[in-house]
């Protein structure tokens, strides 16, 4: 059965995503009066100095560097071209395959989350803030804290992403333990590009978008639909996206962008594989008929910038977005129905300055953010499918954060660059719960409330050795607050504080070698613990320790082939660790690998418009319980693609897992023998793109 049938079903009781909607839409016109986010122009580069580039959202801040230089930790930048020309695009997880240092993975199970894995943190998202044009994507309490929807992005809008590895930029707070992504699309576009792919499993994918600049006046408008049959029985998806954007140029020095996004989706899900069907060779599991899902989100973003001076932009952001999800799973009863109501309204201010004032070269930024989210999560038990019976979890939360941050980046000298940043954050958190005994709901309601607050301190420093080789490094302060309804219900609680340590290179030691290596240290302190047994309070107690070493390295071996690989060595270990009276000390964090690679030979002939790509992906062995008692082994697998580009017409072959590796993206256990569970990813297939510039 279609999750589209399963939406009648939704109780009365929640406020439809319709109704947010107009509630967003009202909320909108309300905020465009309060005004929006900065949105500066990149200045012009040339000769041996090049701009270096700050940017949040869509706020820029510049300074004279030399190019090798740039935040004094690993930070990676990937243009929209390279990403579009680098694979097809079928799925939103597509879009990071190739940053280097980052593995992401899907869940298989439909097109609701995705998985990172940075500087040895696993997520589902809530160890990467991750942020589109400023907005944020991390769903503070939807299905999982942090949880990061990649499909509600157009790939085609992308103008570039930027990665900043380990929680050292102050304009990031919440869930940047591991690093932050921003996404920024593309601003004045006078261009339109159609695309449409064709894959295996009765894989389509369409996208057009539309763009015009005027003097006064630009507009973009962007569509993408989705439909596949999947690899596995009962894993059918389906989903589109709309995006639309408005830029008036109110004055020489003021500029008012506007800016929209809706995103739907449903999907059946294939469910886990059990060790027993795993180690079979099977693809599907036993009980799966009944599960699925659904989502809806809208956004609606508005950016002002007034440029003061020459040095000087202030710059306003207001927006509102708004979340309804469904997820459906057979767990024998015969099936659980979760339903999560999120929205979010966020006011923004920065202030950016450029210029002489303390050194010879200095740029400074300064912020304030007021982020207000609520939300419900409901939870049943049914007897029937898709009919509600027992309602076994009904909570209405509501978290405002307060922050306010600055960052300063000087240069007391031609060879040094100095930064130093702080963030200040404060969580007013409520929770409305009703009482549940002997597992039903007594229709009484406990109101919960609790505060944290955490300062977080930056300092790092870039010097350059010679025109062709920098070091860096720095130590900063980074948080993360305790999980799910934990930070409602326990006010002895507080955030858990990351310390992250860093040095590394960045050299171009030849015209046609260039690249970094670092090393990392990132400890969490006093993580969330239950102390005593499995019933004890849950304290701030208990140390995890991550650290290892990065490396990116780029070889052009002609004009036209080029060599490039990124590695990853990890070391995670808990340190005086103990919870439910299990001592873990000594022990790797689950789903931590101790290594992971990407390699690609890459080539193109532009007088023959004929382009190809060979990578190689490999990831070490994990645990899946913090016992150390599962394991899931090694794996590696390929892909290679060749292009034809021909004027406005771009021809793109893509094979997939070219040595039909049976892998699992996403393996995970719980603490008995038996209870591993694998989430198989796809085996080889084929996807043919067409792209066209009207």
């Amino acid at each position: 059965m279609s999750p589209c049938a399963r939406a009648s079903t939704s109780s009365t009781d929640h406020l439809s995503t319709a109704a947010q909607w107009r509630r967003t839409v009202s909320a909108a016109v309300l905020l465009a009066a309060w005004g929006a986010t900065a949105q500066a122009q990149d200045v012009a580069t040339g000769g041996e100095e090049a701009d270096r580039s700050l940017e949040f959202g869509t706020v820029v801040v510049s300074a004279k560097r030399n190019p090798i230089d740039s935040l004094p930790t690993s930070t990676v930048i990937l243009e929209g071209s390279d990403i579009l020309d680098k694979s097809p695009l079928l799925q939103g997880v597509d879009i990071l395959r190739n940053v280097p240092g980052l593995q992401v993975s899907t869940l298989s199970q439909g097109a609701f989350r995705e998985r990172f894995l940075l500087r040895g943190f696993a997520s589902a998202g809530e160890a990467v803030a991750s942020f589109l044009d400023g907005v944020p994507l991390n769903e503070s309490n939807g299905h999982g804290d942090g949880t990061i929807d990649l499909s509600t992005m157009i790939p085609e809008e992308i103008d570039r992403i930027e990665v900043i590895k380990g929680p050292f930029s102050a304009l990031y707070g919440n869930f940047a333990r591991a690093g932050s992504i921003s996404f920024i699309t593309k601003n004045r576009i006078d261009e339109n590009l159609a695309s449409l792919s064709l894959g295996s499993w009765n894989t389509q994918r369409a996208a057009l978008t539309l763009g015009r600049t005027g003097e006064k006046f630009s507009h973009y408008y962007a569509i993408d639909t989705y439909h596949t049959d999947g690899f596995r029985a009962n894993s059918e998806t389906r989903r589109t996206n709309l995006a639309a954007r408005w830029i008036f140029e109110l004055s020489p020095r003021s500029t008012l962008r506007i800016g929209g996004r809706g995103y739907s989706a449903d999907w059946d899900a294939p469910g886990y594989l059990t060790q027993a069907e795993w180690e079979a060779g099977q693809w599907q599991e036993s009980n799966t008929i009944l599960d699925g899902g659904e989502k809806e989100r809208y956004d609606l973003n508005i950016n002002y910038n007034y440029r003061i001076s020459d040095s000087d932009s202030l710059g306003l952001t207001a927006f509102r977005y708004a979340t309804d999800f469904h997820r459906w799973r057979d767990n024998g009863s015969p099936q659980t129905e979760e339903h999560n109501v999120l929205s979010g309204t966020m006011l923004k201010a920065l202030y950016s300055k450029t210029g002489s004032f303390l050194t010879s070269n200095d740029s400074l930024l300064f912020g304030v953010d007021l982020l207000r989210e609520d939300g419900d999560r409901r939870t049943w038990n049914n007897t029937t499918p898709w009919a509600r019976s027992l309602l076994t979890a009904d909570g209405e939360y509501y978290q405002t954060t307060y922050s306010a941050y600055g960052q300063i980046e000087m240069q007391p000298f031609d060879r040094l660059a100095v930064v130093a940043g702080i963030r200040y954050d404060y969580f007013d958190l409520s929770l409305d719960r009703k009482q549940v005994v002997a597992n039903q709901l007594t229709g009484l309601v406990d109101v919960f409330k609790n505060n944290m607050s955490a300062v977080s301190p930056k300092l790092g420093a870039t010097f350059d050795l010679s025109s062709s080789l920098a070091l860096y490094g720095h130590v900063g302060k980074g948080f993360y607050l305790p999980t799910s309804f934990d930070k409602f219900l326990n006010t002895q609680l507080g955030p858990v504080d990351v310390m992250s340590y860093e040095t590394g290179l960045r050299f171009k030691a030849l015209p046609r070698l260039q690249g970094s290596i670092s090393l990392f240290r990132i400890d969490s302190l006093d993580d969330v613990t239950r102390e005593g047994g499995p019933t004890g309070p849950l304290v701030n107690s208990g140390d995890i320790r991550r650290q290892g070493v990065d490396a990116e390295i780029t070889l052009d071996i002609t004009h036209e082939l080029s060599w490039l690989v990124s590695a990853s060595y990890i070391d995670a270990e808990f340190r005086n660790y103990s919870t439910a009276g299990n001592v873990l000390s000594g022990n790797t964090p689950i789903e931590t690998p101790p290594y992971f690679y990407s390699t690609s030979l890459e080539y193109f002939n532009s007088a023959r418009s004929v382009g190809a790509r060979l990578a190689w992906h490999g990831k070490g062995a994990i645990w899946l319980d913090n016992g150390n008692t599962f394991r899931y082994g090694s794996y590696a697998y390929g892909d290679a693609q060749i292009y034809y580009v021909n004027g406005p017409y771009t021809i793109d072959l893509k094979i997939g897992n070219i040595t039909d590796e049976r892998y699992a993206e996403y393996a995970f256990s719980g603490t008995a023998p038996g209870s591993e569970r694998y989430g198989p990813a796809r085996p080889r297939n084929v996807t043919l793109s067409f792209r066209l510039d009207l």
